[in-house]
């Protein structure tokens, strides 16, 4: 018996949008994934992602230029008459508000952090999860996927497979593997001292909290878990404590999506004394 049913289609996006859209609002139990490839970024909006994924039904994979789009970001937004830059105008416009940074980003891998950055402001409050993966051709060809859900679970499989791609950042992939890796050192992210600053910047943190602050600066749940081994070895201020005020057993940090859903007999405080 079949369990996949393809249909083939050729139509413009203007025409396939609309469809795509109503498709989606007529849906019960149906979950989706859309990979939306396209051509440049001439027709597809933020705004038409945030109808996608209205419902928490969608998940999104956005392909994106970046290295064009970089080259061109501040000529098309400047005011300037650029008729070549009018699509790339209309698709960064409405992100602005959330990231001015994306005028003054200062390489292709800036301005992928300052879009992922105006993307995540951008549907803050639909609660959706945004990441990337990058993809580097050589100097001048870099491309990125984003990827968008409202599903913290399927956001955590998500990095997962980026880790799997690229075990030492977690970040991209790039076609000359004899180049080393695609991100410099400086330009790696110090998580342990976000970490520390995150958990520092409360009175306390539940795991909750820090299974979604991980996730969402790119690591998994075993990353987070490895720094509060290495802190209970050597930091004698990093103390984890149970809902009625007594220190918990040693590793028990219960990290995981299940208990961020609220599992009440799962539940600790992290916090530095």
């Amino acid at each position: 018996m079949d369990i996949v049913n393809a249909i083939y289609t050729k139509c413009d996006y203007t025409t396939l949008y609309p469809k795509i859209v109503k498709k989606i609002h007529n849906f019960k139990n149906e979950k989706l994934l859309l990979f939306i490839d396209p051509y440049g970024y001439k027709e597809i909006q933020p705004e038409h992602l945030n109808f996608f994924l209205t419902g928490g039904k969608t998940e999104i994979i956005l392909f994106l230029p970046i290295s064009h789009m970089y080259r061109f970001a501040d000529k098309s937004l400047s005011g300037e008459e650029f008729h070549g830059g009018i699509p790339l105008k209309e698709f960064l416009t409405p992100l602005l508000n959330s990231n001015n940074d994306l005028r003054n980003s200062k390489s292709s891998e800036d301005f992928i952090d300052n879009l992922k950055i105006a993307f995540r402001e951008y549907f803050k409050k639909q609660g959706i999860f945004v990441d990337t993966f990058t993809i580097k051709r050589d100097d001048r060809n870099m491309f990125c996927l984003f990827f968008f859900t409202s599903n913290a679970l399927g956001f955590e499989k998500m990095l997962e497979a980026k880790w799997k791609l690229d075990e030492q950042r977690g970040k991209g992939f790039r076609f000359d593997s004899q180049q080393g890796s695609l991100f410099s050192e400086v330009e790696t992210t110090d998580y342990t001292s976000k970490l520390e600053n995150y958990i520092k910047s409360n009175v306390s943190r539940t795991n909750s909290e820090i299974y979604l602050y991980g996730l969402n600066e790119g690591f998994l749940p075993k990353h987070t878990n490895q720094i509060f081994r290495d802190w209970q070895k050597n930091k004698s201020t990093f103390k984890v404590y149970l809902l009625d005020g007594s220190e918990a057993r040693k590793n028990s940090f219960y990290i995981l999506y299940k208990n961020y859903v609220r599992n009440p007999e799962k539940i600790v405080n992290f916090k530095f004394v």
